[in-house]
């Protein structure tokens, strides 16, 4: 990025650092660490100690923008291109650094919003990161007119484009595709449970009156057995106790019996 002082002695660079939605200005140059330089993301593992530099410098009457990886293990990624530990190149305005975990926009724009941000990002989440084989994966920019600036930015390659939107399509679909299973497995599930509370309600019915019926037959018998015992009583009441009936003497003589007519 070159700005020509003469024509314009005065202007602000800054340094945007998505993660906690803050920005630096950069006056004359900018190291970012995970133990050491003027940004600090002490919690992010993936960085190094001193991981990368940003700095200003004046060539030929024009002020230009290097970023200058310090020898990372992880490397240092613009525009999702890699560039190499101790690697030193140029960069232009509106363009994406990522140090381990962390993301900052170069920009000139103070006016920055989370959905400015997140719209920037949005541009480069399809992207796979790259090795860098030339200067010229990093500034594949084109210029967009705005109403309040001109900004550089970066399209995303239209095959990936292309591809991810028929991704999200093919995901669309097979969501509703699994939206509408899962409603038939559950309308499934529900006239299980209506037959099974039906077959269970007329089980209950039938062993009620299977019970009522076993009862009602026990009551009959029992009926049945109190009128015969009592019908065994009276007949017993009736019958006469030979042992009260007198005894015939030995020397009572058998013709005096009545005698049984001849036919």
């Amino acid at each position: 990025m070159q700005r020509d002082l003469d024509k314009q002695e005065t202007f602000l660079i800054f340094l945007y650092h998505c993660n906690v939605f803050e920005e630096r200005e950069l006056k004359d140059q900018i190291t970012i660490g995970r133990t050491t330089g003027d940004i600090i993301v002490s919690a992010d593992n993936n960085m190094s100690g001193k991981h990368a530099q940003i700095s200003l410098n004046e060539e030929d009457g024009a002020l230009v923008i290097y970023i200058e990886d310090l020898g990372s293990k992880n490397k240092t990624v613009v525009n999702r291109a890699e560039i190499c530990a101790g690697q030193k190149i140029k960069l232009e305005l509106n363009t994406l650094i990522e140090t381990g975990a962390q993301q900052f926009i170069l920009t000139d724009n103070p006016k920055l919003g989370i959905m400015d941000v997140n719209t920037f990002l949005n541009r480069f989440k399809s992207m796979q990161v790259k090795k860098l084989e030339s200067i010229d994966i990093i500034h594949a920019v084109i210029k967009q007119e705005t109403i309040e600036t001109e900004e550089i930015v970066i399209n995303e390659p239209v095959d990936e484009l292309a591809g991810a939107e028929i991704k999200f399509t093919q995901i669309k679909k097979d969501l509703l595709a699994l939206d509408i299973n899962l409603g038939q497995e559950l309308k499934k599930l529900e006239e299980m449970k209506e037959k099974l509370l039906l077959t269970s309600k007329t089980k209950k019915e039938e062993l009620t009156l299977r019970g009522i019926a076993i009862k009602k037959e026990l009551d009959e018998q029992k009926a049945k057995f109190q009128k015969l015992r009592a019908e065994v009583e009276n007949k017993k009441k009736k019958v006469i106790n030979l042992k009260d009936l007198p005894k015939l003497s030995e020397t009572e003589e058998i013709d005096d019996l009545p005698e049984i007519p001849e036919e």
